[in-house]
């Protein structure tokens, strides 16, 4: 019997709050980032929202010029954030 999303995903690691169709990126400190993809066939083709999530957080991983200038974007707005 083939297992759902849900199961797959509750096998890697537990349960989650996204859906089979979402995309997620997640980072704590004992494992970095980790990104999150339904199961699908081989031959779909990834959203492309998807692809620019996957591809940011990779980039982001390997890039520590584009990392800081992230950070410094980031921190220069603040104020906004808490609005």
């Amino acid at each position: 019997m083939e297992k759902t999303d849900q199961e797959r995903v509750v096998e890697m690691g537990g349960p989650t709050l996204l859906e089979a169709h979402q995309v997620a990126v997640t980072y704590d400190e004992e494992n970095g980032y980790q990104i999150l993809l339904p199961s699908t066939d081989e031959h779909d083709e990834m959203p492309e929202g998807a692809a620019i999530l996957v591809a940011t957080a990779m980039r982001l991983t390997s890039d520590e010029a584009l990392y800081q200038e992230m950070v410094a974007w980031l921190d220069a707005r603040q104020d906004d954030l808490r609005n």
